[in-house]
Parts: C-alpha cells; sequence; structure tokens
C-alpha cells in the first residue's frame, strides 16, 4: 500500500512539473505573437479628394512579467497624417480659404500662384452700321504678355446659329492660335470667355469668322465707314480691306510676377516660378473648420491658386488586459494491475 502511494505521487509530481515547464515555454514566447508595429493605410475617395492616412507606433509591445499585477497597461503613441488637392481656385484679391479637418493639430501646404490683372481692350463699341455676314476677320493689337480670357461681339439678333471663329496671328489668313463656336443669337454684347489658358504675346491678332450660312441668321454687327480706325478685312471674291470695323471688346489678364508686387502670404514671401506663377510655403495650427489666409500685394491684382495640403494629428493609443496565473490539478486513477510496469 506504502509503495502504491509513493508511485501515485511520482506521477503527480511528474505531469505538475511538465506542465508548469510547457507553461513557462509559452509565456517566453508570448511577445513573438504580438507586432511590434502598424503599417500604412490608404483611403481614396470619389469626391476627388485622396486622402493618405498613416499610422506609425513608436514604442514597441510587451508583455507584462509575471510579477507584475495582474491587470496591466499597453500605451501606443501613433502619429497620423492626411493630404487633400485643390485644383485651380478663383480669381481671388485679398485671402485664400480652404477646408480644415477639425479632429487634426497642425498643417503644411504647398501653393501654386498664378497672378494676374486684367483689363477689358475696346476695339470698337460703336454697331451703328448695321451687319456683315461675309467671311471677316477684324484685328487687334496685343502690346504685353497677357492671358485672352474672352471677347464681346455686339450681334444682329435673328434666327439662333452656331458660328466658326479663330484667333488668328499676324494676318486675316494667318496661324491659327485658338479655335471656336459661339452661339450668335439675340441683340446684345454677346460675351465669350475661355476657361483654357491663352497666351498672347506682344504683336497683331485678327478675330476671323466664317461666313454666315443664310439672311435668316444673326451676324456680327459693324461701325459707320466714318468711324473705321482699325484694319479689318472681309471676303466676297477675294480678301478685301473694309471701310468698317466690327463691334469687339477683348477681355484679358496681365501675367504679373509675384515678387514685382511683393506678394506675400501670412506676410510669407511669394517666390517666382514662371511668367505670372509662383511658390509658398504655408505651415499653421488648426483651430477650425475653416481655415483663412491673408494674401497682400503692393497692386492691386487677381489671383487663381493650387494647393496641395497635409494635415497633421498626434493621439495615443491604450489597451488594459489581464493574465491568470492558475496552477491545474491532475487526478490520475491508476489500475492495480499495472504496478509493475513503468507510469511515465
Amino acid at each position: 500500500m506504502l509503495n502504491l502511494l509513493n508511485k501515485t505521487k511520482e506521477v503527480f509530481f511528474h505531469l505538475k512539473n511538465k506542465y508548469l515547464i510547457r507553461f513557462l515555454l509559452f509565456i517566453g514566447f508570448f511577445p513573438y505573437f504580438i507586432p511590434s508595429n502598424i503599417g500604412k493605410i490608404n483611403y481614396n475617395f470619389q469626391n476627388q479628394t485622396k486622402i493618405n492616412e498613416k499610422s506609425t507606433f513608436k514604442e514597441k509591445v510587451f508583455p507584462p512579467k509575471l510579477q507584475d499585477s495582474s491587470t496591466s497597461k499597453i500605451q501606443f503613441n501613433s502619429s497620423e497624417s492626411i493630404n487633400r488637392s485643390y485644383s485651380k481656385v478663383g480669381p481671388f484679391s485679398s485671402e485664400l480659404a480652404f477646408e480644415t479637418p477639425i479632429s487634426y493639430n497642425t498643417f503644411d501646404a504647398d501653393i501654386n500662384f498664378q497672378v494676374v490683372n486684367e483689363s477689358l481692350n475696346i476695339v470698337e463699341d460703336s454697331y451703328a452700321g448695321g451687319y456683315a455676314r461675309n467671311q471677316q476677320a477684324q484685328s487687334f493689337e496685343i502690346t504685353k504678355t497677357v492671358n485672352l480670357l474672352g471677347f464681346s461681339l455686339h450681334i444682329y439678333g435673328k434666327t439662333a446659329v452656331y458660328i466658326d471663329m479663330e484667333v488668328r496671328n499676324n494676318s486675316y489668313s494667318g496661324e491659327s492660335i485658338y479655335s471656336f463656336s459661339p452661339l450668335l443669337n439675340s441683340s446684345e454684347w454677346l460675351n465669350i470667355s475661355f476657361s483654357e489658358q491663352i497666351i498672347l504675346t506682344p504683336g497683331k491678332y485678327f478675330l476671323w469668322m466664317q461666313k454666315i450660312p443664310g439672311a435668316q441668321y444673326s451676324s456680327w454687327e459693324k461701325s459707320l465707314s466714318s468711324e473705321n480706325s482699325t484694319d479689318t478685312w472681309e471676303f466676297t471674291t477675294s480678301w478685301q480691306p473694309t471701310d468698317f470695323d466690327l463691334a469687339l471688346k477683348i477681355k484679358t489678364s496681365e501675367l504679373i510676377n509675384p515678387e514685382d508686387i511683393n506678394m506675400k502670404v501670412n506676410n510669407v514671401p511669394v517666390s517666382n516660378t514662371d511668367n505670372g506663377q509662383g511658390f509658398v510655403k504655408i505651415k499653421g495650427e488648426i483651430n477650425s473648420s475653416f481655415t483663412f489666409l491673408t494674401v497682400s500685394t503692393d497692386d492691386s491684382v487677381s489671383f487663381f491658386y493650387s494647393m496641395e495640403c497635409f494635415f497633421y494629428r498626434n493621439s495615443s493609443i491604450q489597451y488594459n488586459f489581464q493574465i491568470q496565473q492558475d496552477w491545474i490539478d491532475w487526478n490520475l486513477t491508476l489500475n492495480s494491475s499495472y504496478f509493475e510496469s513503468p507510469y511515465i
């Protein structure tokens, strides 16, 4: 009987120590099951605002030691950033505003400018001479490098018609610089605007119009012969100079270099990058859902801008967890017929 009790204790002790060794090995390898950092996450939105968010944890994660309290805390320090792009916006004259995510702390803004000074050049504002339906071309002069914003033509209104027109270089039959097809309709000044950037250098240009297809359609109006002061041509059987001007106004914007007008954003100077273009980097804190930047210049100008903006925030994430350290008791019932056999 005594021998049986001794062997029973030996088996219990051996099993208990074997389990303890396996438990300690598990604790020893436990840190390798926990990641030490978190990677990059990318978000793409359909509203043309692209957001890239990156979370980086600066502290590695370690499990608590066995002698620590049963409840432990792990803290992660996270640094996140997103970026948003704002395409060509404007024109503005004194302030720049953009939406900012209020949950972020700071921003960096890379801003590209196009600076202009708009003007209206009246070639001929009289339209007392009636209408002209032949193929024709009205000249105009450009004295500075400008961006062509559009034209105004006075129309003799009848049935509306789309008509082909071109900006031609140096002559009524010169190289076509830009073509468009406006709708001629009611009897008034027809304002035509261009969204593309059309740069004209100093020189002579012509605004050409194709022949009106019939007397029932609207046409371009002209001045009296006594008011003729520019170079105007029409095609009948051949190209001939006319004794009238076509009613025309030209809207342009002169390209202004930012450094020439001491342009600044929040008192940070804007540097020249190209003719009429500039760049500045602005850093600041986010205090509301909209951020306003003050633009100052020595002269009255207008500007368009494109911007790449980065928003940043730091955050702390905490996790609480608990480890139970209890012994497991084994119960083993032995069959007396195997007393002579080894138990393990």
